[in-house]
Order: structure tokens, then sequence, then C-alpha cells
């Protein structure tokens, strides 16, 4: 069987605690891209409450983890599938999951309020 995709040669580059703050600066800049500048009052409770039970479980750097091999697959044409993610807001901004996990509502594309 003939593989579709070669293997990347580089090595894994180990990922600097520093970076999982990237990660939360992404996830911030993409939710204010979709609500605005100011959150609704609801998502910023949801992204700061999964944000304290990731950072409390330590599994910061498993998610940033999760990013960096979903971005690095996508950029190598590799389709993904992320399990385990749940209901997950952060996981949804960041790209891992196309399930939005909020209650279906309408956001203006104009004024960004729901």
């Amino acid at each position: 069987m003939k593989m579709k995709h070669q293997p990347i040669d580089q090595p894994v580059p180990l990922l600097p605690i520093e970076d999982a703050k990237t990660l939360w600066e992404l996830v911030w800049n993409r939710a204010q891209i979709r609500w605005g500048r100011l959150l609704p009052a609801p998502v910023e409770k949801r992204l700061e409450r999964e944000r304290e039970c990731i950072e409390k479980s330590g599994s910061t750097e498993q998610f940033f983890l999760l990013y960096w091999m979903a971005t690095l697959a996508r950029n190598e044409g590799c389709p993904i599938t992320v399990q385990d993610v749940g209901a997950s807001l952060i996981a949804f901004l960041a790209g891992l999951t196309e399930i939005d996990p909020l209650p279906p509502h309408y956001v203006c594309p104009i004024c960004r309020h729901s």
C-alpha cells in the first residue's frame, strides 16, 4: 500500500511553556473576531471557566499540542478529527472541533452582538 503523505523528516520541537499563552491569545482573538471587542458576559464567563479547568487539570500543554498537531495536519492536507474535546468553547475557537458548544444564537455580522 502506497502512503499518500510522506513522514516529515524534521524533529518535533519541544513546546516551551510560554507557547501555551499563545493558544489563549489565539482563542481570545478568535472570540473577539466573532463577538466583537467586548465579549458577551456568558461567552467570557465560559472561556474563563474552561481555561481555569484546563489549567487546574494540568492539560494546558496537551491542549496546545493538540492545536499544534491539528494545524500541522491541516497544513499537510490531512483531514483530522480530534476526539474527546467534547463541548469545549476553547476547542471550538482553537479550531479543534467544528461543534459550537453554545446554545443556538444569532451573531450580527455588523455589530457582532448576540
